[in-house]
């Protein structure tokens, strides 16, 4: 549940877990592990998806969970219509982390997700550092 005593604009402290909307990522304070979207990057059209896992990207999330439909949702016919222009599948997100570093290290569909539904987790890559150097 979102929490509605943060303030609307600033910088946001998330000790635990949060549902933070994607205007107010840019806000949040430090990295963190997890980033989970559950049936909503499938609403979206590309470019929009594309921005948001951008911003995601640039927190530092650890690991990518993505609840999507594979197809992607109801194409629509105009603008304003029921749909997307141009349906976001769970190809397209994989390939939105992946191109961003990130690799996937599960996928489930049937039998434990149902009705052409997918959960895909992926995994930032290290980087490799140059021979000699530490990690900070």
């Amino acid at each position: 549940m979102y929490d509605d005593s943060i303030a609307e604009s600033g910088p946001i402290e998330v000790k635990r877990s949060a549902v933070i909307p994607s205007w107010r990522l840019e806000d949040v304070q430090g990295d963190f592990d997890v980033f989970v979207n559950s049936f909503s990057f499938q609403e979206m059209e590309p470019e929009v998806v594309d921005n948001y896992i951008d911003k995601v990207c640039a927190k530092g999330v650890k690991y990518a969970v993505s609840l999507n439909s594979k197809l992607g949702t109801v194409k629509a016919q105009k603008a304003g219509e029921w749909g997307s222009l141009r349906p976001v599948t769970s190809a397209d997100i994989l390939n939105g982390f992946e191109k961003r570093g990130y690799t996937l290290i599960g996928q489930y569909g049937d039998p434990l997700v149902h009705g052409g539904r997918q959960l895909n987790v992926l995994e930032r890559k290290r980087r490799k550092l140059p021979f000699g150097s530490r990690a900070s």
